[in-house]
């Protein structure tokens, strides 16, 4: 889901990985830059948090349910 400048994406944890790699490239082919100091994770799963921080390991918050 999106709204200008902010997304949200969700599934199963290869699926996150591949689609913020994804997002990042084609961002950054149009000169546009990914923050993800402002980047948050939502799980119950540590191991999911671990795998998403071995591509984004500036993303700012975890968020446990």
């Amino acid at each position: 889901m999106w709204y200008l400048d902010d997304g949200t994406v969700g599934g199963h944890v290869d699926n996150l990985c591949n689609d913020f790699l994804a997002i990042k490239c084609a961002g950054e082919q149009v000169g546009l830059q990914l923050n993800e100091a402002k980047c948050k994770i939502v799980t119950d799963d540590m191991a999911v948090c671990h795998r998403i921080r071995d591509i984004a390991p500036a993303g700012s918050e975890t968020h446990q349910l």
